[in-house]
């Protein structure tokens, strides 16, 4: 894909979905939608908030993707990355898609949706 190309992402991609990030040549497969990255101590703790990261604001992160190196998979538990669609450069394999996976999407999109008004 060109440089000045960019990839415009309106749905979250399905589980298996292999991309490229911004500034990295490595391919990345998506292993999860939508979530929070969680503190295991305040976690442990009950902690009425255990998402540990929060934006500039102090609101917990919510990303749209976790994902392993590929294609070497998850092999190291540390070595996850989380990231959000607008970070994506270029998708190179879409995983399987099904009219439920479409119905669990929709449902994952739904409240992002009010966020972001």
């Amino acid at each position: 894909m060109a440089k000045d190309k960019k990839v415009e992402i309106k749905f979250l991609l399905p589980l298996g979905s292999v991309v490229r990030l911004k500034n990295t040549n490595r391919k990345v497969m998506i292993t999860a939608n939508f979530l929070g990255v969680l503190d295991r101590d305040r976690l442990a703790n009950k902690a009425e908030d255990p998402i540990a990261m929060k934006d500039k604001n102090g609101k917990p992160m919510v990303f749209d993707y976790m994902g392993v190196l590929w294609p070497e998979g998850d092999i190291n538990s540390k070595k996850k990355l989380f990231f959000q669609n607008d970070s994506i450069e270029e998708v190179y394999f879409y995983g399987y898609c099904n009219p439920k996976q479409k119905q669990f999407r929709n449902t994952l999109e739904e409240p992002k949706k009010w966020e972001e008004k």
